[in-house]
């Protein structure tokens, strides 16, 4: 589900709904809506595994009612992905 809220302080509205492809044991995990143009926006998530492991990210295009256009793809970035945790056990 998307929501919007025109300023901080005002209720927020459902605005779309964008279904993700993934398996059942993962589920998503930081997700961020980024505005491409002003009829475009990228919404681009990553996926945890049952063992906390993070996967890559990815990524899916929606027009400007939110709807999802074409396939979810993979994020190549131009820079080096890295991802630190912090293990409670302490031998991690």
């Amino acid at each position: 589900m998307i929501y919007r809220a025109k300023r901080l302080t005002e209720p927020v509205k459902r605005v779309g709904a964008v279904r993700l492809e993934h398996a059942r044991h993962q589920r998503v995990t930081a997700v961020n809506l980024v505005a491409v143009s002003k009829r475009h926006y990228q919404l681009v998530f990553s996926l945890a595994t049952r063992g906390h492991l993070q996967k890559q990210p990815r990524y899916r295009r929606l027009n400007q009612h939110f709807r999802a256009t074409g396939k979810q793809h993979l994020l190549v970035t131009d820079y080096l992905w890295t991802q630190f945790q912090i293990s409670q056990h302490g031998s991690e």
